[in-house]
């Protein structure tokens, strides 16, 4: 028997319509070629058994079940538009695509004082060789991240119940979905989250961005007669750490200024694409932060001075928010309806 081979490995996914209950794959996606899922049983090995002998451990335990999916983009591949609706509908659940052309508008925006109803998926990673079926897949966090000259990278850390063994891999159409270019992202900034719309995005100062979210979704298990996890909770926080680099200007002074009085910013970072329909392909997060640190002059890029801005998300009453998702794709639904 040949062995499997990384030509032959896919990452599958599907959106279930009751969280647990499995279903086919519907799309592909594209992960870093290995280490993309690990299946722990969570032993117990008796150790502490003394029974005459020099060697102790003669059986194993099985405790539970615990499957990790952490999802990374490929250097060289990058993120699509059409693949961001699965980390957004991690902050924000039962959202659609709308518009009757081609060019679909998705809103993703949490709700601070109540369940946001997070989608639930099954994953089916594998090979020629094996693959197996992991349902109730959700995501506690997630990253994106883009530098000048290089594509939009993504990172999801799913979590999932458990790992079936299945003889047939789901087996969707491969798509080659339009992907993000980092050099068209830009940010802008604002006093007020709905001041936002009526700024100017900022020229030649943004070099790069790092959104590192947290979902505050977590896997809860119960004294149930099963091995695996019982419900995805939003139990913990929904937060973020922002890094950004930009060059020596006074749109820095002045985030260096907001940082010392300890001023909420606002801000805006989208990525508008190729044509679709009558408008473009659109990315874009809006964001409350507190910045945490402003380093002036942190480095420096071919003799221009470079700072670094850190910060996490804050929570702004009259906008009732910290983070919104905005997406214009070609996807109507989430993948698997």
């Amino acid at each position: 028997m040949p062995p499997g081979l990384q030509h032959f490995t896919k990452l599958v996914i599907g959106k279930e319509a009751t969280a647990g209950t499995a279903v086919a794959g519907s799309r592909l996606l594209y992960p870093d070629g290995s280490g993309f899922f690990s299946i722990d049983p969570m032993l117990t090995f008796a150790e502490d058994a003394n029974r005459g002998t020099k060697t102790h451990v003669a059986a194993a335990t099985q405790q539970g079940i615990a499957v990790a999916i952490p999802f990374r983009t490929p250097a060289q591949t990058g993120i699509s538009y059409d693949e961001l609706v699965i980390p957004f509908s991690q902050i924000r659940g039962g959202v659609t695509g709308s518009g009757a052309t081609a060019a679909k508008v998705w809103t993703f925006t949490p709700d601070q004082d109540a369940a946001s109803s997070q989608e639930a998926y099954t994953l089916e990673p594998g090979d020629d060789n094996m693959s197996w079926r992991m349902e109730y897949g959700q995501v506690s966090r997630w990253r994106l991240s883009a530098a000048i000259d290089s594509p939009t990278m993504l990172e999801m850390d799913f979590y999932a119940r458990q790992a079936a063994v299945t003889s047939t891999l789901s087996n969707p159409t491969p798509l080659n979905p339009v992907r993000l270019a980092s050099k068209r992202w830009a940010v802008r900034f604002a006093t007020t989250q709905a001041g936002l719309n009526a700024q100017a995005d900022v020229t030649n100062f943004l070099l790069d961005f790092d959104i590192d979210v947290q979902t505050g979704l977590t896997a809860r298990k119960y004294m149930d007669g099963n091995d695996y996890f019982g419900q995805g909770v939003e139990g913990e926080q929904l937060d973020f750490t922002l890094t950004m680099h930009g060059e020596s200007t006074s749109v820095a002074s002045t985030r260096y200024g907001k940082w010392i009085a300890r001023e909420v910013d606002f801000i805006r970072l989208r990525n508008n694409g190729p044509s679709i329909g009558s408008t473009t392909y659109a990315a874009q997060l809006d964001l409350a932060v507190l910045w945490t640190n402003v380093q002036p002059i942190a480095s420096a890029d071919a003799g221009v001075n470079v700072w670094e801005f850190t910060g996490r998300a804050a929570y702004d009453a009259t906008w009732d928010g910290s983070i919104v998702g905005h997406l214009i794709n070609s996807v109507t639904l989430l993948p698997g309806l």
